[in-house]
């Protein structure tokens, strides 16, 4: 016997596939997406428009801008569960040229009659720690005022080894990056933190560029840090000292992608480090315990 779902219900289970509140940990529009398009209307309500897994699909977007809210909401239907458009076919575009920062990995971007930025950016967020190459493209989609987030980095050197080290920030407009919930291993849970991607060229990982750790990006300060040590050993420290790092914009504003730095790579210098490390304490001050960087000699 085939039961049928009274018509109210039906619409109701529609909606909430259609309709979501937020989109996931980094505004992610879709993966390997092909023929990609953005328009905007007058009232910041965005649509794109692109094809994965063989099928076309029409994404609305709306209500939020920068780091508050932490999601944009959003209606899979092309608009036509939210009702924030009659037919995405003829919603008029009033986005004119992009007129924001620049952009690494861009697709699409424009600049809204407010004055507010919309970019739509394709990369591989997601690689193997510790020796990745490869990993799926992802579309994020973002809507932001004024420049794009700062991410800051710098080197030092930890253990009584002297490992190489790293420590930063991640911020927007001056306010540091939320990590949210996450499990003790950095995995984020609430779709609010932020991994900071770290790769380099020509190391003992291979040669090219090569994947060497994700970092969540802590309060109070948007705070991260990260040694070159792998199972007890020297690892992803570039030959030619040639990094980048990568991280999605907090909340939806824009990525940042494939930031190139370098690091200390001369011998252990204690006056160097111990400036370095009066920096990571104060950073890590008001931090939990389970979350601040660690500083030399550990």
């Amino acid at each position: 016997m085939v039961l049928l779902m009274p018509r109210r219900l039906t619409i109701a289970l529609l909606a909430l596939l259609a309709v979501a509140p937020a989109a996931n940990a980094s505004n992610i529009v879709d993966r390997n997406a092909r023929n990609v398009r953005l328009k905007v209307s007058a009232k910041n309500v965005a649509l794109v428009t692109y094809k994965a897994k063989g099928i076309q699909r029409h994404v609305i977007y709306w209500g939020a801008t920068g780091d508050k809210p932490a999601f944009f909401r959003y209606d899979r239907s092309g608009g036509a569960v939210s009702r924030k458009v009659k037919d995405w076919r003829r919603l008029k575009n009033a986005c004119k040229p992009y007129t924001g920062p620049p952009l690494k990995a861009l697709v699409a971007a424009c600049t809204a009659p407010d004055g507010s930025h919309w970019a739509l950016q394709a990369w591989v967020r997601i690689k193997k720690n510790h020796g990745g190459t490869k990993g799926v493209k992802e579309l994020h989609i973002a809507h932001w005022r004024g420049v794009a987030p700062v991410l800051t980095i710098k080197s030092d050197w930890s253990y009584p080894q002297h490992f190489n080290h790293l420590y930063g920030t991640l911020s927007f407009h001056g306010r540091p990056a939320n990590p949210g919930k996450f499990t003790k291993s950095g995995r984020v849970t609430d779709g609010k933190g932020r991994n900071v991607a770290f790769d380099t060229f020509n190391s003992n990982l291979g040669s090219g560029w090569h994947r060497a750790d994700m970092i969540l990006a802590h309060v109070p300060h948007g705070e991260f840090c990260m040694t070159f040590v792998w199972q007890g050993h020297r690892s992803g420290v570039s030959r030619v000292n040639r990094f980048r790092a990568s991280v999605a914009g907090p909340g939806v504003t824009p990525d940042i992608v494939n930031q190139p730095f370098s690091i200390f790579t001369e011998r252990f210098n204690k006056a160097i480090d111990d400036a370095a490390n009066r920096e990571i304490r104060q950073l890590s001050r008001g931090a939990l315990k389970t979350n601040r960087c660690r500083t030399e000699p550990l």
